[in-house]
């Protein structure tokens, strides 16, 4: 007896169809759109596909909005990603040059026209997430929604692009008692001062949903206690389901800056957008809205109000104080505040890596053993490494946890893109990477620089690292020469090869160790600071 198309069973039709749908979007092509016009049968197991799982760009909202498809009572998950304007001036000065100076030879004609289009861009970006609302409130079985902004390489950022919190509060309230994965990121971007109004507070709309979560990561540009649930939030409809196979309910606050005016701020706290070196003043002062969270949310757990996370972890960072203190050298370090069955912190210094004639970032990470390992790349890959991955990308653009990827079968070939990550080894490949803290390591014979996990919430300072026996002698010298001991001038100092150990550049200073001896000239390359 002769067979058909229709024998094969619908499992196996529905195997197929995903895996040509995940291919189809990682290539771009149309085979997946070729395989509905098969027959009837694959176009309804098709859709059914189309509209369970769905990614989209703001490029795609417009007509995502329009679309009169009834499907959407099936959609499980959305993914959002925010395409910041191609063509802001962070971009212009990858394209087109290779230091700032660029910035000395531009008009001022030439930088209106540049914000002009980017206004008129963003501007467009909050016309479609007005619309999208709409078609969440259509989504009766939604059980994971993320929007995003891509992160793209751009050493000056534009005040003129920025997500309004009105538009995010918009979102959140129209997601569905099902929900139960929130992922809400606008790369912190900064807003210009006149964003103050009573709709622009997204912190009661995060509080009211709050209880139904499971997993939930924020990086927002403002944020304050009002995101937290009180003691009314316990019992009632707070949902308290474990993950499967031992995987933890995660609720990750993010607020490491990215650049100068790249910040997450306190509502209350006072826009500083007009100057990148004010906010930069801002962050020296160590004042993390990350201080002001912990004791709320310690009551929250208190009153039984976040039993729905396993773990909550806030990350901030600290830069050390000016001037440091000699010989010991202090470090920009990454601070994750975790809260859960047992308390801890986990510190882990950054320094830079020089890479190509550019400058990258390395995280000495304080692994929960006692280690610690060297985590070398773009800022934006550091910070999702810190964050233990709890949330991740998939090669067909779906940002989901961890935890409902592995729960939920539909997921099962899904491939997770590798955040492009180094360790000083070169696991993933050689690398022509040097960094001065290395040299002075190799030297030394021993670690100078270690990340830490402890239990005191208090210990929240900079990591400094340990002297070199060079700095050390150095010190002995300058105690003996105030004593009035004599000292042998001609006895010369231990030296790595050259003195540019003595610059190691890390976060906003460059250490000082020279020994008095210096003529006032600078011979040495200085690395750039952050806020340049």
């Amino acid at each position: 007896m002769a067979r058909n198309i229709n024998d094969f069973p619908e499992e196996l039709v529905q195997l197929v169809l995903q895996a040509v749908r995940t291919e189809s979007r990682c290539s771009g092509d149309a085979s997946f759109t070729h395989c509905l016009t098969v027959c009837q049968r694959w176009h309804r197991i098709g859709e059914q596909l189309l509209w369970t799982d769905i990614a989209l760009t703001n490029l795609q909202l417009k007509k995502f909005c329009a679309s009169k498809c009834t499907a959407f009572e099936i959609t499980r998950s959305l993914t959002v990603a925010i395409i910041p304007p191609k063509d802001g001036p962070g971009s212009v000065y990858n394209r087109e040059c290779e230091n700032l100076n660029w910035w000395e030879g531009t008009g001022m004609e030439e930088l209106d026209r540049v914000n002009a289009e980017i206004k008129r861009d963003t501007n467009e970006i909050w016309q479609q997430l007005e619309h999208l609302p709409t078609k969440i409130r259509l989504m009766k079985q939604l059980e994971s929604f993320s929007v995003y902004v891509l992160s793209y390489d751009c050493v000056i950022q534009t005040p003129c692009f920025y997500l309004r919190n009105r538009e995010m509060g918009a979102l959140v309230d129209a997601l569905p008692a099902t929900v139960r994965n929130l992922e809400l990121d606008d790369h912190c971007y900064q807003r210009p001062n006149d964003w103050e109004e009573a709709n622009d507070h997204i912190c009661p709309s995060l509080c009211r949903i709050i209880p139904q979560l499971h997993n939930l990561r924020l990086r927002l540009q403002t944020i304050c206690e009002a995101m937290l649930p009180g003691p009314e939030a316990g019992g009632g409809d707070l949902v308290t389901n474990k993950s499967p196979n031992g995987i933890k309910h995660t609720f990750v606050l993010q607020t490491i800056p990215l650049s100068q005016n790249v910040y997450t701020r306190h509502c209350t706290w006072p826009n500083e957008q007009v100057s990148g070196f004010s906010a930069v003043e801002n962050i020296l002062k160590n004042e993390s809205v990350c201080d002001f969270l912990v004791p709320r949310v310690k009551s929250a757990i208190a009153a039984h109000s976040l039993e729905n996370f396993d773990q909550i972890s806030l990350i901030s960072w600290k830069i050390p104080p000016d001037p440091q203190p000699r010989p010991q050298r202090q470090y920009k370090t990454m601070c994750e505040r975790i809260i859960g069955t047992e308390d801890k912190v986990r510190r882990s210094p950054l320094y830079y890596v020089s890479s190509g004639g550019r400058y990258i970032e390395g995280l000495r990470y304080a692994t929960d053993d006692g280690q610690t390992l060297d985590v070398i790349g773009e800022t934006d890959r550091i910070v999702q490494y810190a964050e233990g991955q709890t949330w991740v990308e998939t090669r067909d653009g779906y940002h989901l946890p961890e935890a409902y990827l592995k729960a939920n079968t539909r997921f099962r070939h899904a491939e997770i893109k590798p955040l492009a990550l180094h360790t000083r080894e070169g696991l993933n490949a050689p690398l022509n990477e040097t960094a001065e803290l290395w040299k002075m390591e190799d030297v030394e014979g021993c670690q100078l620089l270690s990340g830490e996990v402890s239990s005191s919430f208090d210990e929240v300072d900079c990591l400094g690292r340990k002297p070199t026996q060079k700095e050390l002698r150095r010190e002995e010298r300058r105690k003996a020469i105030e004593r009035g001991e004599e000292v042998d001038e001609d006895a010369s100092d231990d030296s790595y090869g050259s003195d540019e150990d003595e610059n190691d550049f890390c976060g906003y200073e460059v250490a000082d160790f020279s020994d008095g001896d210096d003529d006032g000239s600078d011979n040495e390359e200085a690395e750039p600071a952050d806020y340049l």
